[in-house]
Formats: C-alpha cells, sequence, structure tokens
C-alpha cells in the first residue's frame, strides 16, 4: 500500500491520517474532496445450509449522500428512481473489508465486507478489481466517518 491508516485524537475528534511511503509527515485527509463514484457488477455469495453455495450476481453502487453500500439486482434498477435496493449497509458501521485468504483456497477476486454479525462475501471479476474496491470502499468510509465528525463540529 502506498499509505497505511493510524487513528490519532485532535481536538476530541479521532480522526485517521494518511501516510505517504516517500513522505516523512503525515497529511491530514479529513478535507478532502469526495471519492471517486464507486459502482459495478459483483458475485454476491448466498449460503444455503443443505447444499453448496451460489453466487448471484449483483450491482454494487456507494452511495455517498446516505452513506450507504448498497446492492441491486441489476443497473437498472440502480438507476431508476426511487427504486430501493436489494440490500443496504451503512458504511459507517461497517468493519474490516479484507481480501479472502484461505490459503490454498485463496481467491484473489473475492473479499469480504463485515457488516456486523456476519460478513458480506463479493467477487470481482478479476483480482485488480477487488483491489480497487476494496480501497475505494475504503477511501469511501473514511470520507464518510470524517465528514460526519467534521458535521458535529
Amino acid at each position: 500500500h502506498a499509505w497505511r491508516d493510524r487513528a490519532v485524537e485532535r481536538d476530541g475528534l479521532s480522526g485517521l491520517l494518511a501516510f505517504d511511503a516517500e513522505e516523512s509527515a503525515p497529511r491530514d485527509r479529513s478535507s478532502s474532496a469526495a471519492p471517486p463514484p464507486l459502482e459495478g457488477a459483483l458475485a454476491l455469495k448466498k449460503p444455503h445450509k443443505f447444499r453448496a453455495d451460489t453466487w448471484a450476481r449483483r450491482y454494487v453502487v456507494v452511495d455517498g449522500s446516505k452513506g450507504e453500500l448498497a446492492l441491486f439486482y441489476s443497473a437498472a434498477d440502480a438507476k431508476a428512481p426511487g427504486k430501493r435496493p436489494y440490500l443496504a449497509f451503512d458504511l459507517r458501521v461497517c468493519g474490516a473489508f479484507a481480501k479472502h485468504d484461505k490459503g490454498a483456497k485463496s481467491d484473489p477476486a473475492r473479499f469480504s465486507v463485515d457488516v456486523g454479525d456476519h460478513s458480506v462475501k463479493l467477487k470481482a471479476p478479476t483480482a485488480q478489481d477487488a483491489d480497487a474496491w476494496v480501497a475505494g470502499l475504503r477511501k469511501w468510509q473514511d470520507h464518510i466517518l470524517l465528514g460526519t465528525a467534521a458535521s458535529m463540529v
């Protein structure tokens, strides 16, 4: 990673500082503009108790205005005004965004989103796409969390 996060306490608010490998001084990301839009088709792992797990194609969108990760049945549903998502998760309470690493069964195109009581497992078309999704989700979560903290001041 070109940067890593470290939690800091400043003026009574917790924040994140980004470190660049080439820079020795941290730069504050709390005043940055919104990250680029993040949306696209991913596969959602649907667990079944008594048979093999299956994957369902879903269109995934980060809704910055609501601060949520929304899953729709299709791109047309995502773009339709007033259409509710199939699933939606508040990015403020999502935990880790992690790549799938199960040793010999590793799949570099898979990643998971910790949503509290369980993890949502997603699969991108390629490993590079999965890396971009994980990095993008982290950037959006940071932006939403730091924007919420700034608006509370």
